[in-house]
């Protein structure tokens, strides 16, 4: 049966000054009138009954998420402090393989936007049909379009050994080896090669065999969330979360299990994926004007050219002059920056955390 974790607990720091760590990026109408997890949770209605979709997040979000999504109280897992994807996903596994010990759970981040979701959610169902059979990681594979060093890369080679449907598809491959973010002129040698594939971060298992791929991998999280599987039906639930929380290194399920797990899987994602991942990734996505802005809110431009310009409901927001900007304003702050900085704008964020009395701009 299929189960699905939704990672929601991001700060999405990269569209700051929008995304606040109580309203980030995921809970934001940044593609379509509806926010990305309202999104998110759409394009599986068809395909997993909303008892079974988990939604994981950190606990200052969980008031503006119950909001959106209309779930059971229990399917929301706010996570006492934030611990990367590993432990996320830890946890996620631990909860389907109690309701269902042979469960299959898709785990996807909640703020990426997909066009074309029939196909989505085919190659979801062929990604579990392998996961099943082969008892499997599966993840899923994006064809690289230009030399993006904002991504990681999968190197794959032809899959051999599985089953029909997946031959058949001729878009099945073996995973060689995972690739952090690389620098420019990697990325274009990757882009040359045909056989590296930006990595989506949605990832298909049994909950079941990514829990093993975690003992054998990272052993002080798997002891961790054996602790929490003893104590879910308990009183002390919450606590123990917290304390095993406390102990555990942030680290994610690509570091610390993808890139040294055996019997991978990579299914190509021709979808129509984008990850919003900056300012620049929103204004790529929008629809352009004549002169090549993409503008929101109350703003006047002269003169001005590929540029991002969201002015705030009461303020109006006026440039002259400029190209390749993003000016971006809310009721309480402004970011200007160059479009190709955009992917520096968590350091502003970092920034801003360390100075005394400007965490309320957070």
């Amino acid at each position: 049966m299929l189960y699905c974790l939704i990672i929601a607990g991001g700060k999405g720091k990269r569209f700051w000054p929008k995304s606040r760590i109580k309203n980030p990026k995921q809970m934001l109408s940044v593609a379509t009138r509806k926010t990305m997890i309202e999104d998110t949770l759409e394009r599986l209605k068809p395909f997993i009954d909303k008892k079974r979709i988990f939604v994981i997040t950190n606990k200052e979000q969980v008031p503006t998420l119950k909001k959106l999504v209309l779930l059971e109280r229990k399917k929301i897992i706010a996570e006492p402090l934030s611990r990367n994807t590993a432990t996320a996903i830890g946890l996620g596994a631990v909860l389907i393989k109690k309701e269902n010990p042979d469960g299959i759970m898709v785990c996807l981040p909640a703020d990426h936007i997909i066009r074309k979701k029939t196909k989505f959610r085919k190659v979801l169902s062929l990604a579990a049909s392998i996961a099943r059979k082969e008892n499997a990681l599966v993840t899923i594979g994006i064809k690289p379009s230009y030399p993006a060093t904002g991504y990681g890369y999968i190197k794959v080679q032809r899959a051999k050994g599985i089953g029909h449907r997946a031959k058949r598809e001729k878009k099945v491959f073996q995973v060689e080896r995972f690739v952090e973010k690389p620098k420019k002129e990697d990325a274009e040698k990757f882009l040359r090669s045909g056989n590296y594939f930006w990595n989506s971060g949605i990832f298909v298992w049994r909950a079941s065999v990514i829990l093993e791929a975690i003992k054998e991998h990272l052993p002080q999280l798997y002891s961790g969330l054996m602790k929490i599987e003893d104590c879910l039906k308990t009183k002390q639930r919450k606590e123990v979360i917290k304390e095993v929380y406390k102990g555990l290194k942030s680290i994610s399920i690509d570091y610390g299990v993808m890139e040294k797990a055996r019997n991978v899987f990579l299914i190509e994602g021709d979808f129509g994926w984008t990850d919003l991942g900056s300012w620049r990734a929103f204004w790529e996505f929008h629809k352009k004007d004549e002169k090549g802005n993409v503008c929101r809110g109350k703003s006047v431009h002269i003169d001005t050219y590929n540029s991002v310009i969201i002015g705030d409901k009461e303020r109006l927001t006026a440039v002259l002059g400029l190209s390749n900007l993003v000016v971006i304003q809310t009721k309480d702050a402004t970011l200007v920056c160059p479009q190709d900085r955009t992917q520096d704008v968590k350091l502003l964020v970092k920034e801003i955390s360390k100075r005394r009395g400007m965490k309320k701009f957070l």
